[in-house]
């Protein structure tokens, strides 16, 4: 699994009880200065595209799924239809 981080470190963001539990978990790994670039599949998700913006290169990483946390309040509405949101959420 990997966390997609656009900063340089995880403690500006996030509680140090969720940085360890990160750092213990074999199976996750930050990215961190990175940015989701691109998503591919014709029919559903198989790839995104990440931009490491420290070295300057983009990768592409098998995905069958992609969570986007983007804030406490989020501002969905400019999404087209096909991107599955929250029926809750009141953006």
């Amino acid at each position: 699994m990997k966390l997609v981080v656009r900063g340089d470190s995880l403690e500006k963001s996030m509680s140090r009880y969720l940085i360890e539990q990160i750092a213990w978990k074999a199976n996750i790994t930050a990215l961190l200065r990175c940015e989701v670039k691109a998503a591919h599949g014709p029919a559903h998700l198989e790839a995104i595209d990440i931009v490491d913006r420290g070295q300057g290169t983009v990768t592409r990483h098998e995905c069958g799924g992609l969570f986007v946390f983007i804030g406490a309040d989020a501002d969905t509405g400019w999404l087209p239809p096909e991107v599955v949101r929250d029926k809750n959420a009141t953006c």
